[in-house]
């Protein structure tokens, strides 16, 4: 049996630039990314042991714990885990809660600051970062340093999540997610076009596969537009992140314009679907299945939804074009479990969300939600892509991008500013050198604010 490793290059660099640089992590997507698709028809699949029931107290107080799950479309494998849990810890309970995704954020924000947070939730970084500053998520160091698997969970995931808590482990790391180039195989053959591998390859092949009522890329044009949006900006700019040392931004620069510029073109000159502006990750993968499109940029998420319509012989996924230098930035962060300072019972809330970073519930994550898992013991034998995703991972040519997620108001600036702004140059209302001016200029401003804070 399989079981990842990872002591990758990747990772290896990603320790090495988080102990020297300012705290900050990528975006899962501008990473991190949003979370999974929901599974709908897994795989059969080799499943690993289960553990031994853990001994519990015959006597022990009955307990309750409420747990947020911070994207409803994933509800079904939460649940399937908490059970789980109960039936091994029989003395607790746990009432699980499901969020709408889109609406997550603002809704574990408003209960903070209403004082109705639950005992914990299913969490990615841009979520946990404003809430630690409010004061209401509880660190996890010295729980976690008794942790039975802590010595197999990837130190990179820890340090990242650490750097971006201002020196606390504010959430537990459950899996990562990275973008990917979504293909169909069969088209590509039949049109004799190599897969792509730079960017020049990319857009010659979207161009060429347009046409006869197909089109050569989905584009994300409605909610969430900027996360494929923006980490495409930083690789065709060979940047990994949005600073120089003087706090300028990379936006400013002519090759993050050329960038920009080339990949709004795409819907620009029809080469994606005439609706793509309102296309979320679900449209996208719906018309990738549906033989509308020949590409779309997403996670391993999307696998469930393509498989509705296709068969694994028909795609495959590539990893991201390599920039003109030769190299590959990469949107890359952790997904987890957060407690919050409010929980009543904080050692048994902890043993709770702690039991997902168990090498049968990676498992199960890591087949249904398409993400890296955090457990170095987790079986990934018969998951399908996983093995492209760590190749990706491997390739001495990536290296994982950094987002400014230490300002706090940069964690709510995509979902307010950068999805209108898109749009609004595939309306045609403004320009994308425009557009990249008003970023470099607002971010700019929050890390001029944030500095003079802390000083």
């Amino acid at each position: 049996m399989k079981r990842f490793s990872f002591l990758t290059p990747l990772f290896l660099a990603v320790v090495m630039f988080l102990a020297a640089c300012t705290p900050n992590i990528p975006d899962a997507s501008e990473t991190p990314q949003e979370p999974a698709a929901q599974e709908q028809d897994a795989p059969a699949t080799e499943e690993p042991d289960a553990p031994v029931a853990q001994d519990t107290d015959a006597g022990a107080e009955p307990i309750t714990i409420e747990f947020w799950i911070a994207d409803a479309g994933q509800r079904d494998e939460w649940e399937e885990m908490i059970e789980r849990y109960m039936e091994q810890n029989p003395h607790v309970t746990v009432n699980s809660v499901p969020l709408p995704w889109a609406d997550a954020m603002t809704r574990l924000q408003t209960a903070a600051a209403t004082g109705t947070l639950p005992d914990a939730s299913s969490t990615i970084t841009e979520f946990t970062v404003p809430l630690n500053t409010m004061g209401a998520i509880a660190p996890l160091q010295s729980f976690f340093e008794d942790f039975s698997d802590r010595d197999y969970i990837a130190d990179v995931y820890i340090q990242q999540i650490t750097d971006s808590g201002d020196g606390d482990l504010i959430f537990l790391p459950t899996f990562a997610s990275a973008n990917f180039i979504w293909y169909r195989t069969d088209w590509f053959e039949e049109a004799g076009i190599p897969s792509p591998e730079t960017f020049d390859d990319f857009f010659y092949a979207v161009e060429a596969l347009t046409g006869d009522g197909r089109y050569g890329f989905g584009f994300r044009g409605g909610p969430g537009n900027f996360w494929p949006a923006v980490p495409f900006i930083m690789n065709y700019a060979d940047s990994l992140y949005q600073f120089d040392d003087d706090g300028v931004s990379i936006f400013r620069s002519d090759i993050a314009l050329e960038g920009f510029e080339r990949f709004m073109s795409i819907p620009a000159n029809g080469w994606s679907p005439a609706d793509a502006i309102n296309h979320s990750f679900p449209e996208m993968a719906a018309d990738f299945g549906n033989g509308v499109s020949a590409m779309f940029i997403h996670h391993l998420g999307s696998r469930p939804l393509i498989m509705e319509t296709l068969t694994e012989d028909q795609f495959g996924v590539l990893p991201l074009p390599v920039n003109s230098n030769g190299n590959r930035r990469v949107a890359i962060g952790p997904h987890g479990v957060q407690m919050f300072s409010n929980a009543s019972n904080q050692q048994e809330t902890f043993d709770f969300i702690s039991f997902f970073l168990l090498p049968e519930q990676q498992h199960t994550i890591a087949l249904h939600w398409g993400g890296i898992p955090a457990n170095a013991n987790t079986i990934t034998e018969g998951i399908p892509f996983l093995d492209d995703a760590i190749a990706m991972v491997n390739d001495p040519r990536t290296s994982a991008l950094r987002e400014p997620l230490h300002i706090p108001e940069y964690s709510i600036y995509g979902e307010q500013h950068k999805f209108p702004d898109i749009q609004s140059i595939m309306l045609g209302e403004t320009t994308p050198e425009e557009v990249l001016l008003k970023w470099a200029e607002d971010i700019e401003e929050m890390n001029r604010q944030h500095i003079a804070l802390e000083e």
